[in-house]
């Protein structure tokens, strides 16, 4: 049960963003503290790349260092640094998310304003309707340019669907399914169906795509998601673990599958939860490499200390009260 909702915590947080290489702004996160990182955000006197990397790397925090850094950056005259800002944003919910982010709508350059809308987008259902009819203005505006391709109907669809136009969401995407077995309009579909809770459908779908596709990892990898909020525990965790095996080194992989197992065997957990942090730098995947350490009674001193850079103390205190 705990692992159950472990994964459906993060299944609610993530935009499942998978991470592929160890950038400067992950390698910065592995190395520096929220007052570092928002010094050099602020510090114009170092390298450019280094700033961006650094203003990206704050969105892991919420502390007053990197509000200010990140309101900062979204107020420069560069544009990397403006757009640093919104993919910091990204990682946030509610309203520090769209007080940094909102303003930028009106930017001068259209990138930057349509990178603002697809951070906000995501934000739709709990915004108050005098923000959605502002982000619909510019929405509208947004989606009526998207290239007439399969790439920019998926990311219509993905519009749509944030939105909840369910509906109009589907019709777009049944376009664009030319064939059966389309595996990014399958899973965009599966992840439509999820939404409205229609999970038997989504896993329908998923394994139809399965019979000719079956060494594709992120087929496998939706479609143990879909088992898993239908409770479907087992087949869950089959579909996870190949998705591991076909692809070792991608960190939501190793990250989810260790999420599952973490109760029955934490230090094989740990295992995979070390391979995810180490590969990108993300604190969420730390923090359970402590919890692992913690559930296998194994010393979690120096993981503890390097968690306390990224989350504030009662949390980490909690987390050891958590297994004493």
């Amino acid at each position: 049960m705990r692992a159950q909702i472990r994964v459906l915590r993060w299944l609610m947080l993530s935009c499942f963003v998978f991470h592929s290489s160890f950038s400067l702004a992950e390698l910065l996160t592995t190395m520096a503290s929220e007052a570092q990182l928002a010094e050099m955000s602020q510090n114009q006197d170092l390298p450019l790349e280094q700033r961006t990397a650094a203003t990206q790397q704050l969105g892991y925090f919420s502390g007053p260092n990197a509000l200010i850094a990140i309101g900062r950056a979204s107020r420069s005259p560069s544009i990397e640094m403006r757009m640093s800002s919104i993919q910091a944003a990204k990682r946030w919910q509610g309203r520090a998310k769209w007080d940094v982010v909102e303003p930028l709508l009106e930017d001068s350059q259209p990138r930057i304003q349509q990178a603002a809308i697809r951070a906000l987008v995501p934000l739709w259902p709990s915004l108050p309707v005098r923000y959605q009819n502002k982000l619909d203005a510019k929405l509208q505006h947004y989606i009526a340019a998207l290239p007439a391709t399969q790439e920019g109907a998926l990311e219509k669809a993905q519009l749509l669907r944030w939105c909840q136009r369910y509906t109009e969401a589907e019709h777009v995407l049944n376009l664009w399914q030319t064939k059966p077995n389309d595996l990014d309009v399958t899973i965009a579909l599966a992840e439509l169906y999820s939404d409205q809770h229609q999970e038997v459908r989504a896993i329908q779908a998923l394994n139809q795509a399965l019979v000719t596709d079956n060494d594709n990892a992120m087929l496998h990898y939706s479609l143990s998601l879909s088992y898993w909020r239908n409770e479907q525990v087992s087949l869950s965790f089959q579909h996870m673990q190949q998705a591991y095996r076909l692809e070792p080194n991608s960190a939501t992989y190793s990250y989810m599958l260790g999420l599952m197992i973490l109760d029955q065997e934490p230090q094989e957990a740990w295992t995979l939860f070390t391979q995810a942090y180490a590969s990108t730098g993300n604190p969420q995947y730390l923090f359970s490499q402590c919890e692992a350490r913690l559930s296998s009674q194994m010393s979690a001193i120096s993981c503890l200390e390097k968690l306390r850079q990224f989350a504030p103390e009662e949390a980490v205190t909690a987390l050891i009260d958590k297994y004493r």
